[in-house]
């Protein structure tokens, strides 16, 4: 059809002119063919029929041109642009479903008309259980039922939240208790994922499940006041002439569409009518038959595309599939019209053509060079069909080369898009839109020494979203209607702008350059032997490092197999890689401090079902990795099958390859993930960890303490309060090598000069057993008691932790004390930088470790919950106490605690101040993050008694039993100078808002302890530092 002018007033057989609100037929393969009621009847108007699909073509009555059928659409509101788009379409072809049983019937239609009655149907249904407003979550791959909840919300005035069905267990409950959804719908695939967390949210009412087949044992699973249903239920719920009436929100929130959390916690992006109505208007395109395949996760711009191609009467068929070579076939079925990838796809298309550029080569070595090329050009081409009139890519970067390619293949109909979900339609072709103000912002840690402008675009724009939905945080990268889009640009000309790479991606490599890995891989991606390619380098190291993931024409060439354990050690292909690579650096000029020097292939293929890419095919592998990882038990992850999987190859690529580890880029986005702190927190504090010098956490916190990177040594730090309590709280010696590795490692770090740093990681030899145990005779009690231990530090000489001392290679009682307050000098030091998570640790560790195995409770451990009585068989001494991760249920209002607060005194009777503190506090309840099994035992020696000898009064603590029957409750004992490094730190948790609380408890459990153990000093200062607290909450 190429060059035809189509006038869509005219009869495509008889070219009688139709006039508007006349009946014609409108052919649904032919591009723009409109047959007259007259012609359409007879058989010979099959001759005006243009494309090669099967005769006879399905065709729908209509009364206007698209033309004239926009110019009804278009109006004020999402809502009635919709509304209008299905009353005018209603009899044309809308989605699509494969059916592959069938050659002559290969695609199972719903019409507009159907979509607008199901949508309906179940929009009315859902009133009977929710309010208007409430907000209904969608968590499904790409099926039909998806449209009819995305216009149900839009009808009946529901938020819709859209959730990407491949997010992890981590991810997934952040965004519940964000977004808050009434309803949740599901499928089969998706539902094992809600159960897994569905005891990490508690404001459901109802789940929705798609599809008749469901797995009873998971329904099972769910809250009791929690309803199940299907969607087929919820329609035939509502026959189709009860359809209620519609309510749709103009002013509220349309939907929350919530990122793939590739830069820590996924954020929930608002949309408004004003700015979705800009972004749906803006795609209109009448000369543009709307024929697309929707094959990406509908919770991000694929959504946005389809909703485009509703709007304009289009056709979409939904595929599930993210396997090219089946993607493709159905293509052949398909052949669509208009065709959007993201450069991961176009990518492994351009693969696919070197490679056929070979074989044709091969079987033809008489052609020349052009010849070669168009024959090439010629079957990729053919691979979308033969009606494509517009070719998309976006998303990310892609490179040049595959751009001309891809002109080569369709010339002009060829679209480089850039924009986000914050804001659709930034440039077409690297050319701004007219509606699109910019600034380009200089990035102080990424000089520019071009010619032109470099730096951070922050745009302007009517398709800026309002903000993050309950992310005051992550909301400052809007500012007065300007969006800081994270990503690093080169303006060559006025108002025409390159992408680089995103700020968070780029780091200083070798020659203390900045390297954009984005871009450069996108060069080796032209390489017809690499599938996937991860670049990565420091300032630290003279050259780069990669992990490729071969192509099947590498593969083939040299007899290997994608499935191959072994495939880092086929040498041959390695070299034959690296080889092109180093071609490529030196045919597109690629400076030497951005070509990998060495590479290490990998066979796992990067997809969203294995979170390598994520629904948005942004590469998220390190955060997905190292959760999947903290969610493993001991046993699996000791095991050395395991340990070796390519997997962690991956995790630990830069440890395997050239002894680095990932530093600032890595740390930055780690310790900003909550989700992820709180496993790390768990794997720390749990049962067997560190036993062995394999652990991959201690690999990895003791490599980046040893790198010159500040935000790599936070990241470490912001575990030391769990790696105290581990130390002090360690049942028996040698218990957590790894954790005293990683301590020691710190010490000597801060404190020793070295000349080099070790790159890899080679736990201590922990010659003497940690926190001073030793036995006398084999069945004896294992720990020292307190007194040896005072009397053992008395015999020492206090070193002054600011002197330069000896390397440390071993724990010992000499420099026990040393290691303890070395280690929390440094954490108060960089107190400023950590996150609210990790000092709010530092508070309940000091309480913990002051209170341990003491004749009174913290005031924060105290509750209702555990004022229990003796039996006269003693048989209830245990109760265990539940920890949680909740930092809202962890504090009390300062405001109480001030009020409830006084300063202790040593006259007191400390029965009588446990008692009343006990009673002033009977409704607080501390939550953990040190997630441990705690005992709590009664101790007998401090029960005041009556006469007949019976117990009236019981005292409870924080305390383990190292023997089944023990009764000797361990003391954790830390010396002055340690409790100061404690008290210091607290003094700042106590002026920050989020701790104020937690460290007023903890200064007054340090202050319990002194005044039982008589430490005069330690119950000045703190003492001190409560009096001030009370005194400025007064004032």
């Amino acid at each position: 059809m190429d060059g035809i002018e189509i006038d869509l007033s005219l009869c495509g057989f008889c070219r009688d002119k139709i006039e508007p609100g006349v009946e014609r037929y409108r052919c649904s393969e032919c591009v723009g063919l409109f047959l007259c009621t007259k012609c359409y009847h007879s058989p010979q108007s099959n001759l005006a029929h243009t494309d090669k699909a099967p005769l006879p073509h399905f065709c729908n009555i209509e009364t206007k041109s698209d033309i004239n059928y926009w110019s009804f659409i278009k109006c004020d509101t999402v809502y009635q642009s919709f509304v209008n788009s299905f009353t005018s379409f209603s009899k044309r072809r809308c989605i699509g479903v494969r059916n592959e049983n069938s050659t002559t019937n290969p695609i199972n239609w719903l019409t507009y008309e159907e979509i607008y009655d199901k949508s309906q149907r179940f929009g009315t249904s859902l009133t009977k259980y929710i309010p208007r407003e409430s907000k209904v979550g969608t968590m499904l791959e790409s099926l039909p039922e998806w449209y009819y909840v995305e216009f149900a919300c839009l009808y009946y005035g529901f938020t819709m939240i859209t959730i990407n069905q491949h997010l992890n267990k981590a991810q997934l409950p952040i965004i519940l208790n964000n977004g808050e959804p009434s309803v949740l719908v599901v499928s089969k695939y998706t539902l094992p994922r809600l159960i897994d967390v569905i005891d990490q949210y508690s404001k459901l009412t109802m789940v929705v499940h798609v599809g008749d087949e469901f797995d009873e044992n998971l329904i099972s699973k769910l809250p009791q006041n929690v309803q199940f249903k299907m969607m087929s239920e919820l329609i035939d719920q509502t026959p189709t002439d009860q359809i209620g009436s519609h309510s749709p929100l103009v002013d509220g929130i349309l939907a929350l569409v919530y990122s793939s959390g590739s830069t820590g916690i996924p954020k929930g992006q608002i949309q408004t009518n004003r700015q979705l109505l800009n972004v749906l208007q803006k795609t209109y395109t009448p000369e543009l038959y709307f024929l697309t395949m929707s094959f990406l996760s509908l919770s991000h711009a694929q959504r946005i595309f389809d909703l485009c191609t509703i709007l304009n009467g289009g056709k979409i068929v939904v595929y599930r599939s993210t396997n090219l070579d089946s993607y493709l076939k159905d293509v052949i079925y398909i052949r669509p019209t208009y065709f959007w990838g993201l450069p991961s796809f176009w990518n492994q298309f351009y693969t696919r053509y070197q490679y056929q550029l070979q074989s044709i080569k091969d079987n033809n070595p008489q052609l020349s060079e052009l010849e070669l090329k168009e024959l090439a050009i010629n079957e990729s081409r053919s691979m979308l069909g033969d009606r494509v009139q517009l070719v998309v890519t976006g998303g990310s970067v892609i490179s040049q080369d595959i751009l001309h390619f891809m002109k080569d293949c369709w010339a002009d109909k060829v679209i480089n898009l850039y924009g986000s979900t914050e804001c659709y339609h930034i440039t077409v072709n690297d050319v701004l839109n007219p509606d699109v103000q910019h600034k380009i912002i200089p990035i102080p840690e990424h000089p520019n020494s071009g010619q032109h402008p470099v730096g951070e675009l922050v745009v302007l724009s009517p398709r800026v979203i309002k903000g993050y939905y309950r992310n005051e945080e992550a909301n400052i990268c809007f500012q007065d209607g300007w969006f800081y889009t994270g990503d690093i640009v080169e303006e060559y000309e006025p108002r025409k702008i390159r992408i680089l790479d995103r700020v968070k991606n780029s780091f200083k490599g070798p020659q203390a350059k900045y390297v954009c890995p984005e871009t450069i891989e996108s060069y080796f991606y032209t390489s017809s032997l690499i599938r996937n390619i991860f670049l990565y380098g420091d300032s630290y190291h003279e050259f780069l490092v990669a992990i490729v993931i071969p192509s099947d024409e590498a593969l083939e060439r040299f007899n290997a197999s994608i499935k191959d354990s072994n495939l880092n050690d086929n040498v041959k292909l390695r070299n034959y890689i690296l080889e092109d690579i180093k071609l490529i650096t030196n045919q597109k000029s690629i400076a030497f401090w951005e070509s990998p020097r060495v590479i290490k292939l990998d066979n796992t293929i990067w997809s969203p079902e294995n979170n390598l890419y994520t629904g948005t095919s942004k590469m998220d592998q390190v955060i997905d990795l190292l959760t999947s990882y903290l969610e493993q038990p001991f046993d699996e992850q000791n095991d050395s099958s395991n340990i070796n999987n390519p997997t962690y190859d991956i995790l630990l690529a830069p440890l395997k390859v050239s002894t680095l580890d990932q530093i600032s880029s890595i740390a930055t986005n780690l310790i900003k993930n909550e989700p992820i702190m709180q496993l790390i927190i768990k794997k720390i504090c749990s049962k067997g960890f560190a036993q062995t010098k394999n652990e991959l956490l201690c690999q990895w916190f003791y490599t980046w303490y040893n790198l010159e990177s500040i935000t790599a040594k936070r990241f470490v730090l912001a575990f030391v309060p769990a790696f105290l309590w581990v130390f002090l709280y360690g049942p028996s010696p040698t218990t957590h090598i790894g954790i005293e590795t990683c301590m020691i490692g710190i010490y000597n770090h801060e404190l020793v000069d070295r000349e080099g740093n070790d790159n890899v990681f080679q736990p201590v030899s922990v010659t003497m057993p940690s926190f001073i145990f030793k036995s006398v005779t084999p069945d004896a009690e294992s720990a020292l008691t307190e007194s040896t231990l005072k009397q053992l530090n008395l015999q020492s000489v206090p070193v002054m932790v600011e002197r330069a001392l000896t390397r440390i290679d071993a724990v010992t009682t000499a420099n026990r004390t040393q290691i303890l307050r070395t280690n929390i000098k440094v954490y108060n030091a960089n107190l400023t930088y950590m996150p609210e998570i990790s000092r709010t640790m530092f508070c309940e560790m000091c309480i913990r470790v002051s209170a341990t195995g003491y004749p009174f409770l913290p005031l924060a451990q105290d509750s209702p919950s555990q004022h229990h009585h003796h039996n006269n068989n003693n048989n209830n001494n245990n109760i265990n106490e539940q920890s949680s991760s909740s930092l809202a249920s962890m504090v009390k209002s300062s405001d109480a605690l001030f009020e409830e607060s006084a300063p202790l005194s040593q006259s007191e009777n400390l029965i009588e101040r446990q008692r009343k503190e006990r009673e002033s506090r009977k409704q607080f309840r501390m939550t953990s993050y040190l997630e441990l099994d705690y005992q709590l035992q009664s101790h007998h020696n401090q029960h005041l008694t009556n006469g007949n000898g019976n117990t009236t009064h019981q005292h409870t603590t924080i305390t383990t039993t190292t023997t089944n029957n023990s009764k000797i409750v361990k003391r954790l004992y830390i010396t002055e100078s340690v409790y100061r490094e404690l008290i210091t730190g607290l003094t700042y948790c106590a002026f920050q808002d989020s701790t104020k609380s937690m460290a007023t408890i903890a200064l007054k459990s340090i202050n319990q302890r002194a005044s039982h153990d008589l430490v005069p000093e330690i119950m000045l200062y703190s003492n001190s530092v409560i009096n001030v607290l009370q005194h400025q909450h007064q004032n």
